[in-house]
């Protein structure tokens, strides 16, 4: 069985005018975008392995210039990963890809907060990186 990891990241510089719900299937979720997401599927090879990543993703509609992105990555992971005897746990692999999307945005950290929802972690964020005026946040949970 693999679990699969929802992060969600935006990037707004205006609020957007009309947010419409869409939804999608394996797995099953509903989710509101400013306007209709388009899909792009690849695979990564990672120290852990093949990765399935799965995008959702659209840009502004407020104005030409595209400058707000949200997105939806949806990563098959696999299970084995979180069991066994060099298992990591569940809240440190996902704070590890917070790090990594801080150190990739090259942004400093605002804000994170963990809670967790039967027994699977879900963290929100917050990067800011004041050269490019671009504000980054996020929420990235194991469902």
């Amino acid at each position: 069985m693999k679990l699969i990891l929802l992060l969600l990241i935006s990037m707004p510089a205006y609020s957007q005018a009309v947010w419409k719900y869409f939804s999608f299937e394996n797995p099953h979720f509903t989710v509101e975008f400013p306007s209709k997401p388009q899909n792009k599927y690849k695979i990564i090879d990672t120290d852990l392995g093949q990765i399935v990543v799965n995008t959702y993703y659209c840009a502004s509609s407020i104005d030409s210039t595209d400058n707000e992105l949200y997105l939806i990555n949806l990563y098959a992971i696999d299970e084995s990963l979180f069991s066994g005897d060099s298992a990591i746990s569940k809240l440190d692999y996902l704070n590890e890809m917070v790090n990594n999307i801080g150190s990739d945005l090259k942004s400093k950290e605002i804000y994170r907060n963990s809670v967790s929802e039967f027994e699977n972690p879900i963290i929100t964020y917050r990067f800011e990186n004041e050269k490019n005026s671009v504000v980054t946040k996020g929420k990235i949970q194991i469902i």
